[in-house]
């Protein structure tokens, strides 16, 4: 498939192409060009950081080297790119900000499975998923801490100042399906402000049994006051 790609396609060899063989190539090809990418990028940072370039002849540290390359696997949206080299020098204090050492799968991909568990994807289908989309199956713990992040970044979300210049504000509920031990229906309570440049934002939100002000004040209230 690579040869297909990495030559000019004519309008008819397209047409003979099957899509889904098509795609599977297209992904692959994507794939072998992110790990160059990145390869390249984390060589030439390490370069930076040592100071010269390879079988350069200048008066130097001389345990300033470089020290071959480790391994390791990054999951992306195009699936899984396994056995990545990553540069690295003998005294072991470079850090690449191309490729964080502690991240093993793409940001996006995060947000993906977010998304997906949203749905209302459990967290015990999602490993099956997961494998199929992208090459590597997701633990159920693992999808729990993913959206442990996002939990994390809505609460800051909603405690975060309001800085923006609010005129008008609404108020209202959307009811929706909630899984707790069985699916119910709960109202998201929200409270939504125009600013002076007419642009929308929502500015709070939180679950109540119904719209109604006697629940606006009960719990850990997230609407801003």
């Amino acid at each position: 498939m690579n040869n297909i790609i990495n030559e000019r396609l004519d309008v008819e060899e397209i047409r003979e192409i099957d899509q889904e063989f098509f795609l599977d190539g297209l992904q692959e090809y994507l794939r072998g060009f992110i790990r160059r990418v990145f390869e390249e990028a984390i060589y030439a940072e390490l370069t930076e950081f040592l100071g010269y370039h390879p079988y350069q002849r200048i008066a130097r540290d001389k345990d300033k080297n470089r020290n071959g390359y480790y391994r390791r696997d990054l999951v992306t949206r195009f699936g899984a790119i396994e056995g990545m080299e990553v540069a690295r020098d003998r005294r072991g204090e470079f850090k690449t900000r191309v490729l964080d050492r502690y991240k093993r799968r793409e940001k996006k991909l995060s947000e993906v499975i977010a998304d997906m568990f949203i749905s209302g994807i459990s967290t015990r289908k999602m490993k099956r998923i997961t494998k199929s989309l992208f090459g590597k199956g997701y633990s159920a713990g693992m999808v729990s801490q993913i959206n442990k992040e996002l939990t994390e970044k809505i609460k800051k979300w909603l405690s975060s100042p309001i800085e923006d210049d609010v005129v008008y504000l609404f108020m209202d509920g959307l009811n929706l399906p909630v899984r707790r031990y069985v699916v119910s229906k709960e109202s998201l309570l929200m409270v939504i402000g125009i600013t002076k440049d007419g642009r929308r934002k929502i500015l709070g939100v939180q679950l109540g049994d119904r719209e109604s002000p006697a629940y606006c004040g009960t719990g850990e209230s997230s609407f801003p006051t």
